[in-house]
């Protein structure tokens, strides 16, 4: 039930994420489809999450995002920023 439940928040946040993200794209006039400049809004975005958490898994889906569009040397940058071991471990996996 608690795997359930934390699913569902995390999908949550990264459709609020999204979302927000895209005004924020919107803002700094890069389209939905310039990827690399919605991830890097993503990124800031996250730095403002209060929970640590939170903020490091989507630290964390920030690094294989980034990692999958072959900016492998930005995706390894933002494992510094994660504070909990087993995100950061996870991450490096």
């Amino acid at each position: 039930m608690y795997h359930t439940k934390t699913f569902f928040l995390l999908i949550f946040l990264a459709q609020s994420l999204i979302f927000s993200t895209s005004a924020w794209a919107e803002q700094q006039n890069c389209t939905i489809e310039q990827r690399l400049c919605v991830i890097k809004s993503m990124e800031a975005e996250a730095a403002l999450i209060d929970n640590t958490a939170w903020r490091d898994q989507t630290y964390r889906e920030i690094a294989k995002t980034l990692a999958f569009e072959g900016k492998t040397d930005d995706a390894i940058a933002l494992i510094d920023k994660i504070e909990t071991p087993d995100t950061k471990a996870m991450t490096i996996q």
